[in-house]
């Protein structure tokens, strides 16, 4: 987020870009928000519409990242190593 006209779009592509590189998961559907300043009240709620759709948007992104991507991955090292029995035998 930034307060400039077109947000921090340059400073994203360039942080997912690094953190990609250092083998971070990167969260696909970032978000920048023009003027951040003005779109939350005192209380850090927001108080534009389509920022918050913006927001809710990423977030949605999010859950849904890692309940297709993450968590069966972690499921199935965990079948690997031994710690959880396999799928077939839990289902």
């Amino acid at each position: 987020m930034a307060g400039s006209r077109i947000g921090a779009i340059k400073s994203l592509e360039q942080l997912r870009g690094v953190c990609s590189h250092t083998g971070a998961l990167v969260v696909p559907g970032a978000v920048s928000i023009a003027g951040v300043r003005g779109a939350f009240d005192a209380e850090g709620r927001c108080t534009d519409p389509g920022t918050e759709e913006a927001l809710r948007s990423v977030a949605r992104s999010l859950l849904t990242f890692l309940q297709q991507y993450v968590c069966p991955k972690h499921a199935l090292e965990a079948m690997v190593r031994g710690e959880t029995p396999p799928w077939p035998v839990t289902v």
